[in-house]
């Protein structure tokens, strides 16, 4: 499991980066990037386990709002989380957590998980949170 350390290098990159404006970028440029490349590279980024890499993105995206509040107005994170949950059923304080336990294992939650996002994504506004 990475250490606080190497967690606020990687944030501390993502901060530096002009997130969303670089295609070609190395680093993450927005939520669902953060997601696709986590999701295919694990262990990279996060460790080997869903929950350690789950929390990853969230630590991530809570950064990025804090650091960039006028980029990231809307919390699409929880947005996200809160789909989950009634798609899946479950509480809403349980979204990303509980939607583990639809896959047999944790490879084949990362393998699905960007297409639940991408899935979301096609419903999502910025309003979807307000009205929440």
């Amino acid at each position: 499991m990475p250490g606080v350390r190497s967690l606020n290098l990687v944030a501390e990159e993502l901060m530096q980066e002009s997130i969303g404006q670089n295609t070609q970028s190395r680093y993450p440029t927005d939520l669902s990037d953060l997601i696709h490349r986590v999701c295919k590279r694990p262990a990279m980024y996060a460790g080997r386990g869903w929950y350690v890499a789950a929390a990853f993105i969230d630590g991530c995206w809570y950064t990025l709002q804090w650091q960039q509040p006028e980029t990231y107005t809307h919390d699409e994170w929880t947005a996200f989380n809160f789909w989950l949950a009634e798609k899946f059923g479950y509480a809403r304080n349980r979204g990303w957590m509980m939607v583990r336990e639809m896959f047999s294992d944790d490879d084949a939650m990362f393998a699905a998980f960007p297409s639940l996002y991408e899935e979301f994504r096609q419903q999502y506004t910025p309003s979807t949170l307000d009205a929440t």
